[in-house]
């Protein structure tokens, strides 16, 4: 199975040069995000708080799947090398790409981002490396990487993380309320990428809990992933999770607790609800610990 990986940071931290060595090693098409902008002024043009708008990205995101997608389905991996400084910008990229993918976050201090920036033969500035390290710098997303060594020794980290990922993947035990619907979907999709899955429900409380939990599925896991955090001091009463990771999201399947400015969703019914805001709100809250590790 192919997959992509992400390679983000602040300018002049050395993404480049390492996102070309390790897509040279790999044999993997290598894409860069920030070329796309600069080779189209109006993407350029369109600015969100001083910054290239999230509107833009996505644009370029837009402009690169459908190429990517083939590339991917033909088995070859892919690196995207981008400042990626809105989590939108990396949420609707990973939207796209229905494949499996591994996001780093490549850290450095704003100093030597701007010592290596000056070195280069096109240098952008000291001004442009403190403006893009402070807005790329305001999230981390995926695994972070230390690029305060030299090149070759992040490079070689990067290389053994994805080989180890990509050889033992963990085991993921889903919960929610009564067994079905969310934790059932949330199992699939992670099945989709590679992961070993299992799911079923907790609250005992409620009726119809149609798919219970067992201390042995528990065992069986390497990660728990609740869906909601009312069920997780119910989960940690009934079964011992001791040695488990476990994740937390916070996301519900009811209308009540749904944000004010979601407008018409409060208006949607059944499986037209799920689809439009349960399903996409557990992906979208999982993205962030992409891709699980034990």
């Amino acid at each position: 199975m192919s997959y992509y990986i992400i390679i983000r940071g602040p300018l002049g931290c050395g993404k480049t040069t390492i996102s070309k060595k390790i897509a040279k090693t790999i044999n993997a098409k290598y894409f860069a995000i920030d070329r796309v902008i600069d080779k189209n002024p109006n993407l350029a043009s369109d600015q969100e708080y001083g910054y290239v708008s999230q509107k833009s990205f996505k644009k370029v995101n837009e402009i690169i799947a459908g190429d990517a997608v083939d590339i991917l389905r033909n088995g070859q991996p892919i690196v995207f090398d981008g400042n990626f400084y809105w989590k939108s910008q990396i949420h609707d990229l990973i939207n796209r790409l229905d494949f499996p993918r591994y996001v780093f976050t490549l850290k450095a201090p704003v100093e030597i981002c701007i010592e290596r920036d000056a070195k280069r033969e096109n240098t952008h500035g000291k001004d442009a490396a403190i403006v893009v390290h402070k807005k790329s710098t305001q999230f981390s997303y995926g695994i972070e990487i230390d690029v305060t060594k030299p090149i070759g020794e992040t490079t070689k980290e990067i290389l053994s993380k994805i080989s180890e990922l990509n050889s033992d993947k963990p085991k993921v035990l889903c919960v929610c309320a009564v067994g079905v619907n969310r934790s059932e979907y949330l199992a699939k999709y992670l099945h989709e990428k590679g992961y070993q899955t299992k799911w079923g429900g907790v609250d005992y409380r409620e009726e119809g809990t149609y798919n219970p939990l067992s201390q042995e599925s528990v065992d069986w896991a390497d990660i728990i992933v609740i869906v909601r955090k009312r069920l997780e001091k119910i989960f940690k009463q009934e079964f011992n999770p001791k040695g488990k990771r476990i994740i937390t999201l916070d996301v519900s399947d009811q209308k009540k607790y749904l944000p004010k400015e979601s407008g018409q969703l409060a208006q949607l019914e059944g499986d037209e609800f799920q689809n439009k805001w349960t399903y996409p709100a557990l992906r979208e809250a999982m993205e962030s610990y992409l891709p699980l590790f034990k």
